[in-house]
């Protein structure tokens, strides 16, 4: 798995504004109805890489979503650790990632 870092000191102005429109499309996420076409853009726009059927249960808070990866049928009920491997069906926790 490829590390990731981030640098909260030292962002460009693009990396700023891609933290910001994240905040945003989280904070509406959050106070969006299920289940409805605004809900599913809305996760698609925080989780591009979303596999299908994939629902994640309000509310919700991330830091650079673009990195996550949902395969099918995923139903995330509680915010996960970070550096945190969870994986299986049912989910179960795994290992945790050494940063």
């Amino acid at each position: 798995m490829e590390e990731f870092r981030i640098d909260c000191l030292h962002q460009t102005e693009e990396e700023l504004g891609v933290a910001k429109e994240l905040r945003q499309n989280i904070f509406r996420l959050n106070h969006t109805m299920p289940d409805t076409e605004e809900y599913r853009e809305l996760l698609h726009k925080v989780f591009p890489h979303l596999g299908e059927n994939c629902r994640i249960e309000t509310p919700f808070s991330g830091v650079r979503t673009a990195n996550v990866r949902f395969g099918r049928n995923v139903i995330v009920m509680h915010n996960v650790e970070p550096n945190t491997l969870v994986a299986g069906n049912p989910a179960k926790f795994i290992r945790k990632i050494k940063s």
